[in-house]
């Protein structure tokens, strides 16, 4: 699923940005990969209906304990390449993040 917006997101700000991704696990504790899109920044924001914490690690999985943690509506926003690069895993089970990313 992506939609575009000829109009820049104070979140991601470069390029045209793309809604694309909802990253979700049913078990928890299990890192998930997001797809992967060439990028130049991307907007990470936990799911306001979460009850635990989304566990975000870049290039490598979220399990363990090396992770940045994202409770409910909070969202964090970074320089990436490709969204590939984007681990998660949750607390609790069938939670989500959600994907902006702009190239």
């Amino acid at each position: 699923m992506s939609q575009e917006f000829n109009y820049p997101s104070s979140a991601v700000n470069i390029g045209l940005t793309k809604v694309c991704i909802i990253a979700s696990n049913v078990t928890p504790d299990t890192d998930t990969q997001c797809e992967s899109h060439e990028c130049k920044r991307a907007l990470i924001k936990a799911m306001h209906e979460n009850t635990g914490l989304a566990q975000l690690n870049i290039g490598a999985t979220a399990v363990g304990d090396i992770y940045y943690p994202l409770s409910k509506d909070e969202s964090v926003s970074l320089p990436l390449t490709n969204t590939d690069q984007i681990h998660v895993s949750f607390a609790v089970g069938a939670e989500s993040v959600s994907v902006l990313y702009s190239n």
